[in-house]
């Protein structure tokens, strides 16, 4: 609507026009008050949060301050153990009083964006009454006789336009709800505050992990009498210490003071900003100045939201579309103009790739702290674990059902390296000190009864000998309520006649004793089919969990937290194979989603490979003290499928049994030792085999599958219908 519609026509003989409408100084001082009022809550919540956070860094400071000099034995473990029990306070109080008092200072971190879009609400509703009523007005106003013709022209294109619906009056140019959410006001504030509240997300997992570190150093200064460290040793351990737990909290202070600055920035100057907006609103010039363009504008905003709404896609996914119908749009010019496409990029081979301990070697160039955060092994709390609410909500609901009486049994299900370990350890380091809490590991192959009653028997610490299944329940069944956690289920079968007695064993005791145990069993991926298949194991689990994350955006979040929390920045490069790009080439953004893109590829979703993968990628500048990634490229696996007969079946029997020894693997192909010896150990030296050593007296060398190479094998041995 343009500034001159707003006017009444040129005329002096026409009545007096009614006053255009103008912003309200009374609703926009209730908005000046709103932002004031949540300003100052805002600004409340994060001075505690820094003040706490300075006052642990103080105490303790104070406490390795009281380091003595040159400490005998005795005095330096008495030394040390007091910094452990300080480092322990400090971070229960920290991660579990400031922690939630902060959450609940802040309860819905999105209640800023919230409050501005509240306050053009206010506004654009005091502006479009105003419009109305001005509209309503004028519209109500007669065209005097003696107006010229090109006033009654100019009138009634005006109001034919506007009948016709291609002229909106200036109340139906205001925004909607859905459209102010897209105000820049609004769309500021998410990314400021978002920035702000990943920080302080980040910080708690920092603050867990870089004080266990501090600990386990203080610890290694003290390992026993004999291992006697010197006074320089001792000191330099103590200062290390420190830099780690200080460090951690003096750095989440500058970031987070840095990160609030803008964010206080902006609303100190919000109520000069929304008075501006408020102007604009009032006069109807929110979405331009001339009718077409308003037009124009609206039938864009209107053929927007019809295509989301009939697709029902997000932002994400209609970029992504118009970038497909693009990007074919391009192919199909090339075809017809007949030109050359770009050379494919070239494959690596596996000798081009280095093996787990080379990528380990290399890795010793970096950081301790950051090489140390990708090679933890199973998590033991939910600081690290991510992408896995729907997991976790299915074992709180798993963990109330089995409460209230109901017979509960869990399979979570993923090959190695997937995270089965680190699930069940977060949910357990919950549920353990809400009860009794059972570990076992079937560590070895079981094919009898016998073997599953000795395993529990010894698992439950049963001091007589049982002789049946039956025995074995009845005393099950005296012990406490508790949960039971099984690891290695896919060692219940063997792949002979009569070798899955164990499987039905198991499935037995579960049934028997799944109201008073709960259990949790954790299967790897193709024994767990294989054992679905041979004997419908899935009838004695009512619950299944999968671990192996389904999407590139998974594997980013995991690895991204570790680097964020490592306190190193990290840029990545354009070029592929491990080149140094100087930055230049594409978009960084374009650059990054290319690196998890081809590293989800090769790793299927496996987080020991994605770890893997990530480390063989990663370069450190020792004197930037910063990371670089190159993109993986695509990696060329189709020697699997020259492997001859027998080395492929080999492949598919230690997946279907998650590992196999060199005896187990003759009795399943009814071969000499040798010749199954020859098999496995030609797999191992081409890295898809890793050799376990013997657990124990009298156990046997062990052959499983490198995880980093799970996704190209069973997709190979899948497609040529080994696996199935």
């Amino acid at each position: 609507m343009s500034e001159t519609d707003l006017q009444d026509p040129p005329n002096p003989a026409a009545p007096s026009s009614p006053q255009p409408p103008v912003l309200d100084e009374k609703v926009l001082g209730q908005c000046r008050a709103d932002g004031v009022t949540f300003r100052a809550a805002q600004a409340e919540a994060i001075t505690r949060l820094l003040e706490s956070l300075a006052k642990g860094r103080r105490q303790l400071a104070e406490s390795f301050a009281q380091r003595p000099k040159n400490p005998p034995p005795e005095e330096a473990k008495e030394f040390v153990k007091r910094l452990q029990t300080e480092l322990t306070a400090q971070r229960t109080w920290l991660l579990k009083k400031v922690r939630p008092q902060f959450e609940q200072a802040t309860k819905g971190r999105l209640a800023g964006r919230k409050t501005v879009l509240a306050l053009l609400e206010k506004l654009t509703d005091s502006a479009r009454k105003q419009l109305e009523r001005y509209q309503a007005e004028r519209d109500a106003l007669p065209l005097p006789a003696d107006a010229g013709l090109s006033a009654q022209l100019a009138f009634r294109l005006r109001e034919t336009a506007r009948a016709r619906g291609l002229l909106n009056s200036p109340a139906e140019n205001l925004p909607t709800t859905e459209e102010l959410e897209y105000h820049p006001l609004v769309e500021e504030l998410s990314e400021l505050s978002a920035r702000l509240h990943s920080r302080v997300a980040d910080l708690w997992p920092s603050i867990r992990f870089h004080f266990q570190v501090a600990e386990e150093e203080l610890a290694r200064l003290v390992v026993s009498e004999e291992e006697k460290k010197s006074a320089v040793d001792f000191g330099k351990g103590v200062e290390e210490a420190e830099q780690l737990a200080c460090g951690v909290l003096a750095t989440a202070e500058q970031q987070i003071a840095e990160l609030f600055a803008p964010l206080d920035d902006y609303w100190a100057g919000l109520a000069e900003r929304l008075e501006v907006c408020g102007q604009k609103l009032a006069g109807g010039k929110y979405s331009g100045s001339q009718p077409w363009q308003d037009l124009g504008e609206s039938l864009k905003r209107r053929g927007k939201k019809a295509f989301r709404h009939y697709f029902d896609i997000s932002d994400q996914e209609e970029t992504s579309l118009l970038r497909a119908a693009s990007h074919k749009m391009f192919s199909n010019l090339q075809e017809v103009l007949h030109k050359e496409a770009a050379p494919q990029e070239k494959l690596l081979s596996l000798t081009d790739l280095p093996s787990a301990q080379e990528v380990l070697r290399r890795s010793e160039t970096f950081p301790p702290l950051h090489r140390r955060l990708f090679t933890l092994g199973p998590l033991k709390t939910r600081e690290f674990l991510v992408a896995r609410d729907e997991e976790l909500e299915v074992l709180d609901d798993l963990f109330t059902r089995w409460e209230q009486g109901q017979a509960c049994s869990l399979a979570v299900i993923g090959p190695e390296g997937s995270g089965k370990t680190s699930l069940v350890n977060c949910f357990a380091s919950e549920y353990g000190a809400q009860g009794e809490l059972l570990r076992l590991e079937i560590d070895k192959r079981l094919q009898s009864p016998e073997d599953v009653i000795e395993l529990f028997r010894q698992g439950f610490d049963i001091k007589k000998p049982l002789a049946t299944l039956d025995e074995l329940i009845g005393e099950l069944l005296t012990r406490p309520k508790g949960m039971v956690l099984v690891e290695g289920g896919h060692n219940l079968a063997l792949r002979v006649v009569g070798g899955g007695r164990a499987v039905e064993a198991l499935c037995y005791l579960l049934l028997a004793t799944r109201r008073h145990f709960l259990w949790l069993v954790t299967f790897r991926k193709v024994p767990w089919e294989r054992l679905d298949y041979q004997y419908q194991i899935n009838r004695f689990f009512t619950h299944q969990i999968s671990t192996l994350l389904a999407g590139q955006q998974e594997i980013r979040q995991v690895l991204l937290l570790r680097q964020r929390i490592s306190g190193y920045p990290l840029t990545f490069s354009g070029e592929g194979n491990g080149k140094e790009s100087n930055g230049t080439t594409g978009d960084g953004r374009e650059r990054e989603n290319r690196f998890f893109r081809e590293l989800f590829t090769a790793s299927g979703g496996n987080l020991d490979a994605a770890f893997h993968y990530w480390l063989l990628c990663l370069g450190y500048d020792a004197e930037s003290e910063s990371f670089h990634a190159c993109p993986l490229g695509k990696i060329d696996f189709s020697f699997l499928r020259e492997l001859d007969g027998d080395q492929r079946l080999t492949l598919a029997e230690v997946l279907g049994h998650g590992g196999l020894s060199a005896e187990e693997h003759q009795r399943i192909f009814h071969c000499d030792p040798l010749t199954g010896r020859l098999r496995l150990e030609y797999l191992a030296s081409l890295g898809l085999l890793l050799v376990e050593p013997p657990r124990g007296a009298g156990g046997d060398v062990r052959y499983r599958l490198n995880p980093v190479y799970y996704t190209p094998v069973v997709k190979t041995l899948e497609v040529m219908n080994i696996l199935y």
